[in-house]
């Protein structure tokens, strides 16, 4: 079973052209059965987000950032941004729409973000991602 998953390619220049709010943009995530090999990933594509699925397993919980909205949710999309090429060609990209929130939002956060989908029919959900963040660096440090 693969317990944990990486969000990487981070879009930073999107996030700060469009008003996001407290959401971070991702190009790719993938899932690991492996603590160590989800961490060898995550280090060699900074700045990457590395969190471990629920229910936690012992190994990842001294591993949590220590802070109150250390929840990751993940959402994603298929056709919900574009990308038009200079000959006016569109194409619909796969994003990660991400948001950190406490433990007692979690269901709130899910429900909201996927909602998204019923705005408008080219947009299509084709996972949900969530877990609790881990501290990539402290991870690391446990090889």
């Amino acid at each position: 079973m693969k317990q944990y998953f990486v969000l990487y390619a981070r879009d930073v220049r999107t996030e700060h052209t469009k008003k996001y709010g407290a959401r971070m943009l991702f190009d790719k995530a993938k899932e690991f059965g492996h603590l160590l090999n989800a961490t060898r990933f995550a280090l060699s594509n900074l700045p990457a987000t590395l969190a471990a699925k629920l229910p936690l397993t012992e190994e990842a919980k001294p591993l949590a950032k220590p802070v109150e909205t250390n929840y990751i949710v993940a959402v994603e999309f298929f056709g919900k941004y574009k990308h038009t090429d200079y000959t006016g060609d569109t194409e619909s990209l796969i994003t990660f729409d991400v948001v950190r929130c406490a433990q007692s939002e979690l269901e709130e956060t899910i429900a909201t973000l996927s909602a998204e989908e019923q705005y408008a029919n080219c947009i299509h959900i084709k996972r949900v991602l969530v877990g609790l963040e881990l501290d990539v660096f402290k991870a690391g440090a446990k090889k």
